[in-house]
């Protein structure tokens, strides 16, 4: 059962709806609006709601032990204490190391299935670019 635990939070404009994007990869837009996370890149939190329009508040996770949407990416389950970066849809995926993906958090909880997303509990880390896709 996935837990979050001692959250920081602050709260950012959202770039679009992300009505659909809870418990997801977030970062730091150019014009400081908050977007979805993809393909290894720097994550700046995890979002913990569920704004629906351009401009509306968002919270974001950036520290402490918060709930990730989680897939076993190409097939590979994650284990506890595994690196997890964002994925290409900005779920958590396990990263190996060496390389350029950035590395956001440790799995605080196992995911094996490789069927859909799932929310599991990450220890946000944010340890940069020390893994790849």
């Amino acid at each position: 059962m996935s837990v979050e635990k001692a959250l920081t939070c602050v709260s950012y404009p959202a770039s679009a709806d992300l009505s659909a994007k809870q418990f997801y990869c977030i970062n730091l837009a150019s014009d400081g609006e908050v977007q979805v996370a993809t393909g290894g890149a720097k994550v700046t939190g995890i979002l913990q709601d569920n704004p629906a329009a351009v401009g509306r508040a968002a919270a974001v996770a950036i520290g402490g032990i918060s709930k990730v949407s989680a897939q076993t990416g190409g097939g590979a389950a994650i284990a506890i204490g595994d690196p997890l970066i964002a994925s290409s849809i900005g779920t958590a995926i396990k990263g190996t190391t060496g390389g350029t993906a950035f590395v956001f958090g440790r799995a605080a909880e196992a995911l094996t299935t490789a069927v859909g997303a799932a929310i599991i509990s990450a220890q946000l880390t944010f340890e940069g670019p020390t893994s790849t896709a």
